[in-house]
């Protein structure tokens, strides 16, 4: 958390962030999404995570198939 408040305050423009949510229970994990949403509108965001939650916030959701980057519809990621 210390390290994503730092790129923050730094103004970085893409931020990207390797499963920030692992050790967070369901109720910090949209905490902590909600507030990277509302601290920097417009920015660019990649998140790493196989968890589900943040990946259906996405704008545009990947995955990684036999060392494949592959675009995931919607449905896929909310799935």
């Amino acid at each position: 958390r210390v390290a994503i408040a730092r790129a923050l305050l730094r103004g970085a423009p893409v931020l990207l962030l390797d499963e920030p949510t692992a050790h967070l229970d369901a109720a910090a994990e949209a905490a902590l999404l909600d507030t990277l949403q509302a601290l920097r509108p417009g920015w660019i965001l990649v998140l790493v995570t196989h968890r589900r939650a943040p990946m259906r916030r996405a704008t545009r959701a990947f995955g990684l198939h036999a060392g494949v980057l592959v675009p995931l519809d919607r449905t896929e990621a909310a799935s």
